[in-house]
Formats: C-alpha cells, sequence, structure tokens
C-alpha cells in the first residue's frame, strides 16, 4: 500500500504539472487572443468610419447590395477561440479537483490501511511471542513428564524384579517359613514340658 501511495503521489505530481501547463497555456491563448481582437476592432472601426465618409456608389446590375462586414468573421472566430481556452481551462480546473479529490480521498483510505494492518502485526506478533511462550512451557512440561515417566519406568523395573524374585521363591519360602512355624511350635512345646517338670520337682 506505501508502493501504491508513492506512485499515486508520483502520478498525482505529473497530472499537476500538466495541469498547470495547460491553464496557462491556455491563458496565454487568451491574454493573445484578446490584444488581437481589440487591435482588429479596432482596425475595423477606423476603416469602417472610412468607407461610410465615402460618397455612396450605386450598386451595377447583378451584385448585391453591400453589407458592412468590418472582419467580423476572423474576431467572431477568434473570440470564439478565446471561449474555447476559457472551456478548456475551467474544464481542466475541474477535472484537477477531482484529481486532487480521488488522490486524497485514496490516500486517506491507504493509511486508514495501513494503520489496521500495522495494529494487525502488533497483535498477530503479540499473539505470536504468547504462542512461542506457550510453546517453551509445553517443551519444559513435555521434558519434564518423560523425565517423570523414565523415573516410573525404573522404579516398575524395581518393583518387577522385586516381585519377580517373591513369585520364584514364594513356594520355597512359604515351606521354609512353614518349617519355622513348626520348630518353633515343637520348641514352644518342648519349653512348655520341660519348664512344668522342672518347677514341679
Amino acid at each position: 500500500m506505501r508502493v501504491e501511495m508513492q506512485r499515486a503521489s508520483e502520478d498525482r505530481q505529473v497530472q499537476n504539472k500538466e495541469f498547470q501547463a495547460t491553464v496557462n497555456d491556455q491563458a496565454a491563448t487568451q491574454a493573445i487572443l484578446g490584444k488581437a481582437v481589440a487591435r482588429l476592432e479596432k482596425f475595423y472601426a477606423a476603416k469602417a468610419k472610412a468607407l461610410l465618409q465615402q460618397p455612396a456608389v450605386a450598386m451595377p446590375a447583378g451584385f448585391k447590395s453591400y453589407k458592412k462586414q468590418g472582419g467580423t468573421g476572423v474576431v467572431a472566430m477568434m473570440k470564439e477561440i478565446m471561449n474555447d481556452a476559457k472551456e478548456m481551462q475551467a474544464e481542466a480546473t475541474r477535472d484537477e479537483q477531482d484529481a486532487q479529490e480521488a488522490y486524497e480521498s485514496f490516500t486517506a483510505n491507504s493509511n486508514d490501511g495501513i494503520n489496521a494492518r500495522s495494529k494487525d502485526i502488533v497483535n498477530k506478533t503479540e499473539s505470536k511471542a504468547l504462542a512461542a511462550q506457550e510453546r517453551t512451557e509445553v517443551e519444559a512440561s513435555i521434558v519434564q513428564q518423560v523425565r517423570d515417566l523414565e523415573m516410573l519406568n525404573d522404579y516398575k523395573g524395581q518393583l518387577h524384579a522385586s516381585c519377580d524374585f517373591v513369585m520364584k521363591n514364594f513356594e520355597i519360602r512359604q515351606e521354609a517359613r512353614g518349617q519355622e512355624i513348626e520348630a518353633l511350635s515343637q520348641a514352644k512345646s518342648i519349653l512348655s514340658g520341660a519348664g512344668g517338670s522342672e518347677f514341679g520337682a
């Protein structure tokens, strides 16, 4: 949008130079033609006055009566060119005003668009920064969870080894415990019997 605004500004400068040239040309045309018309009108006025002072001459047969021309055809044409120059100048001025208004409108809209996009960039940059922070936190959490899982896996291995030992030696240990209980019972019985005979004697 900034590039488009720069191009529009350059185009506007070119249009304005063309407008200035057109207005100056038309003003110069009007000034020159105005002087020429004034001179011609003065010249034809003097000529008409001289013609009026001459005695009237009878028109030959077949000729129409003389009408005063006074160079009005040339003067009228020059006045028409002057009017065309004025109209062209007025049209160029209208076009210049329209072009300037369009340029100002385009510039205002472009600035609004640039401001909106700048705010959007700021918002998205903040969102990106927050997302990056969240990602870092999630990655750190994942690393910690992996460590915890590795510790739990190690503990599971230890428990498994311990349980395997218990399961593998359960019957042997059960039998040994049974033998120990039986031996203790016998010892208790012996001690009970021996203690009674000792105190009874």
